[in-house]
């Protein structure tokens, strides 16, 4: 009788230790994490690795209101149309917060290379219901910038500010001739940077500075990724000269109910352009004095001769319908050179 309990008690004890095995087993299969997360950055589809570094920030959030975000927006250009007045005039909403300085994360290779963590440690703190943006001006004339911003988020919002694309050419050179200046280096004359070569007075449409102002070119390439209500236009001449109406658009594209109003802003003679009035507070509460763009913005325009800024003008007439036609907009510069012309 002893020796049958005893085979009895090392059977069950037997089976014990199997089904401890087996549990053991069920339990490593179940908390496995998903192959994806073992998966290197460098390998990740973009869409996975953004949907993961949101999560971390979601995360963080438990613990921290205020933390890094993907930007919800980015201002993609164009070069000296005013996207740094945009973005300085757009913190006056409370819920504004952008990133300093630009990025540059879609347009140069070693910092696309860093990956989305890092593109995110570039933005600034932000709480719940702000939106986050950035902007970096190359962004709109870089080929591979359209498919870099489509894989970290389809439903991206984009800001893109245009003004006359010629005043844009001869703001370019404005500061071309301030860079050689500072270094002593005697400036090029214009029609060496924006004209052929062979003295016949025509555009080269292969210039740097020209190939900028072809907006209907870049943004083409824009929206074979982007659907156009992804994509908001900001007259530049009227940001100049009616800087609360071009932003209340701004604030309605972004979902944000509207804060900028005119007494936001007064009229500087000495600079030309409007800046922040000194009675206003900062998205962020705080009393500032007037606030204007730094001397590098709006500086004078060096002499241009007649002929050259008539060449120009007549040159981009035709690209200038070819906006309107993908747009469907006609800008203010559009219909004062379009009077212009007709005087002529």
């Amino acid at each position: 009788m002893t020796q049958q309990i005893s085979y009895s008690t090392v059977g069950w004890l037997f089976l014990f230790l199997v089904l401890l095995a087996v549990v053991g087993i069920l339990h490593q299969t179940c908390t496995t994490k998903s192959p994806l997360m073992h998966t290197s950055p460098a390998l990740m589809p973009q869409s996975a690795l953004a949907a993961m570094v949101e999560s971390e920030a979601q995360e963080e959030e438990e613990e921290d209101i205020r933390v890094r975000r993907l930007p919800q927006a980015i201002v993609i250009g164009a070069r000296k149309c005013g996207t740094r007045a945009l973005l300085d005039f757009l913190e006056v909403h409370p819920r504004v917060r952008a990133a300093r300085g630009e990025v540059h994360y879609f347009d140069r290779e070693e910092r696309h290379n860093l990956g989305l963590s890092w593109y995110r440690g570039q933005m600034p703190l932000s709480r719940p219901g702000d939106v986050t943006l950035e902007k970096s001006p190359a962004y709109f004339v870089t080929e591979a910038a359209p498919a870099r911003v489509w894989r970290m988020n389809t439903s991206i919002q984009l800001i893109l500010i245009l003004r006359d694309p010629v005043d844009r050419v001869v703001s370019d050179y404005a500061q071309h001739v301030h860079r050689r200046v500072s270094k002593d280096l005697p400036p090029k004359p214009i029609e060496s940077l924006v004209l052929t070569r062979n003295g016949d007075g025509r555009v080269n449409s292969n210039a740097k500075m020209v190939q900028t102002s072809l907006y209907h070119r870049h943004l083409r390439r824009w929206l074979r990724y982007f659907k156009p209500d992804q994509i908001h236009l900001v007259d530049g001449d009227r940001l100049v000269s009616q800087p609360h109406s071009e932003l209340q658009q701004v604030e309605d594209f972004l979902g944000l109910k509207r804060h900028i109003r005119p007494e936001h802003f007064v009229f500087n003679a000495t600079k030309g352009f409007y800046c922040l009035a000194p009675s206003v507070s900062s998205g962020r509460g705080k009393k500032r004095r007037q606030r204007c763009l730094g001397s590098e913005k709006g500086r004078r325009h060096p002499s241009v001769a007649n002929s050259t800024l008539t060449a120009l003008r007549h040159f981009f007439a035709g690209h200038d319908e070819r906006l309107v036609q993908l747009t469907g907009r006609t800008f203010d510069w559009m219909r004062r050179n379009a009077q212009q012309f007709g005087e002529e």
